[in-house]
């Protein structure tokens, strides 16, 4: 596979940025996403709580990775369906655990197996389960490295 570029998004990637977070997460099967709604989650968290990073192919976006630092909190990480299985997930996994080395926490879908399995298989620890804040949906929260 050619080589894959990680680096911190700009305004001109939010748009391919968007594709990807959509694609990959109708690539979950869960439910369909508001794609208005995500579309202004991107303008409005990027660059001010987001660091949104994405992994890229030549010019092609083909991941991406949001962070909120000040919380140790990875808030999004997905890949496009034809990129995924490459590696693309463990590099943008990396770049978030050298941006947060003393700790990340998340939390994923508890109807979302793929994700919560490979959490699980890179060394993320459950730490409960419980609807999320806002939407209600039954969620997995995860801890990396274990606070235990």
């Amino acid at each position: 596979m050619n080589e894959i570029v990680i680096r911190a998004a700009t305004p001109d990637d939010y748009e391919a940025v968007l594709r990807v977070w959509v694609q990959g997460w109708r690539s979950t099967g869960l439910w369909e996403p508001n794609i208005e709604d995500m579309r202004r989650r991107i303008y409005a968290e990027a660059g001010t709580r987001w660091r949104l990073d994405i992994a890229a192919h030549k010019e092609q976006i083909v991941g991406m990775l949001a962070l909120v630092i000040a919380e140790k909190r990875l808030d999004q990480i997905f890949i496009a369906p034809a990129w995924q299985g490459k590696g693309i997930g463990l590099q943008l996994l990396a770049r978030a655990r050298a941006l947060l080395p003393d700790g990340i926490w998340l939390r994923t879908a508890a109807d979302n197996v793929r994700a919560w399995q490979w959490y699980e298989r890179e060394g993320f620890i459950l730490e409960k389960e419980e609807p999320h804040p806002e939407s209600g949906f039954p969620m997995k929260y995860y801890r990396w490295p274990s606070n235990r």
